[in-house]
C-alpha cells in the first residue's frame, strides 16, 4: 500500500519491485479492490493501481505506531 500511496504504479511494475509470486500479488490487489481500498485504472494494456482515499494510510500508519508500542 504504501509504494502505491506515493504514486499511481502500474501492476507489473508493482510486482516487480516485491520479492512475492505474481498470482500471491494478483490475488491480495484483488481483495484490496473488492474492499475498496484500491482502485485499477485501465490504460491500454496496463494496469494502473492507485488508493481510493489517501485517509486509508492515515489508519494504516496509525496501526503501525499502536503495534510498536
Amino acid at each position: 500500500m504504501k509504494k502505491i500511496a506515493k504514486e499511481p504504479l502500474c501492476q507489473c511494475e508493482f510486482e516487480k519491485s516485491m520479492a512475492i509470486d505474481k498470482t500471491t500479488i494478483s490475488r491480495h490487489v484483488r481483495e484490496l479492490v473488492l474492499a475498496d481500498l484500491v482502485e485499477i485504472e485501465q490504460r491500454g494494456v496496463m494496469k494502473i493501481l492507485h488508493i481510493k482515499d489517501k485517509r486509508i494510510m492515515e489508519i494504516i500508519e496509525l496501526a503501525e505506531d499502536i503495534c510498536q508500542e
